[in-house]
C-alpha cells in the first residue's frame, strides 16, 4: 500500500503489478522495514534512496501509460 499510494492514491494493485518497479521497490522496502524493526531514530524513518528511485520511476511509467490511455 506504501508504494502503491506514494505512486498514486487512486491506483489499484492490479494496476501497478505489472510494472517490476513495483516489485522491485516493495520488496526493497520490505527489506529495509524488516532490517530496521524496533529501532526508532530518525535514520531508520529515512527510506532508502534505491527505494525513492523506484517509485519515481514508477510514477513517471504509471502516470505516462495512465495518460496514453486516455
Amino acid at each position: 500500500d506504501y508504494v502503491r499510494n506514494a505512486v498514486d492514491s487512486t491506483a489499484t494493485t492490479d494496476q501497478m503489478e505489472p510494472y517490476s518497479q513495483f516489485d522491485i521497490a516493495v520488496a526493497m522496502l520490505t527489506e529495509f522495514w524488516h532490517q530496521n524493526r524496533g529501532e526508532v531514530d530518525t535514520a531508520s524513518q529515512e527510506l532508502p534512496f534505491s527505494v525513492i528511485s523506484m517509485i519515481q520511476q514508477l510514477r513517471g511509467l504509471f502516470t505516462s501509460n495512465s495518460i496514453n490511455n486516455q
